[in-house]
């Protein structure tokens, strides 16, 4: 059995659906997801209404994480306005209660079985969904990745496509759907073979013109947001 592994679609729907495409010319049917469907873009209910019916594993991102402390006063709306955009913003005005109720619901981390395989999924780290864990991180922070007792340990947060592999474990980030950090142009994801555990990196080629524009017209300096739309 194949799986999709997707992370940090970030309120990025032509990329998610141009992927969503793409899966569906597959015979993949359960995708997982490794967090952050909203923040820094501006159509975080399109992004969840593609999700919805899908078969479909996932977990909350630390965006979800600051939607929610928000709601509970425990984040200031203006301070994540300066830092990130108004991704999340859109998320309070716009998501249905349906919708909010799923990203409540969901797990930080989720530990499965299929097909004999058991599959660990996590957002930043196993230890802190904040933690950054890079392809070049310290030897001690990746082998404290692989303490997990598991076959594949999904991992995302970083927007930058990582595997590695340990006693025949592996180690995976699919990079970000929604804005990569890597430079190279497309929506990123990756399929897992679970009976070798062989990954495949994709990179899904979009026109990410309408993005851009909305970018350019809200936050024209935030880089955060607008060197990963490819600014010369």
């Amino acid at each position: 059995m194949k799986i999709a592994v997707l992370s940090d679609i970030h309120g990025n729907h032509v990329a998610l659906q141009k992927v969503l495409n793409e899966i569906k010319n597959t015979s993949i049917k359960k995708i997982f997801i490794a967090g952050d469907f909203i923040g820094y873009y501006f159509w975080p209910k399109e992004v969840l209404s593609m999700i919805s019916g899908l078969d479909v594993i996932a977990i909350q991102g630390n965006h979800e994480e600051m939607f929610f402390n928000i709601i509970n006063q425990k984040l200031c709306l203006a301070d994540i306005l300066k830092k990130y955009g108004s991704g999340i913003e859109e998320a309070l005005k716009n998501l249905e209660e349906s919708q909010i109720r799923w990203l409540r619901n969901l797990p930080v981390s989720n530990n499965c079985v299929i097909d004999g395989r058991k599959i660990s999924l996590f957002h930043g780290s196993p230890w802190d969904p904040n933690f950054y864990v890079y392809p070049n991180s310290d030897d001690s922070i990746i082998m404290r990745c692989f303490q997990e007792e598991a076959d594949l340990i999904i991992l995302g947060h970083t927007h930058i496509q990582m595997e590695l592999t340990h006693n025949k474990k592996k180690l995976l980030n699919p990079g970000s759907v929604g804005q990569p950090r890597d430079g190279r142009v497309g929506a990123q994801w990756a399929t897992v073979d679970l009976k070798t555990l062989k990954i495949n990196f994709m990179c899904t080629e979009y026109d990410n013109s309408l993005i851009r524009r909305e970018v350019y017209s809200r936050h024209r300096d935030m880089k955060i947001l607008t060197k990963s739309l490819y600014e010369k």
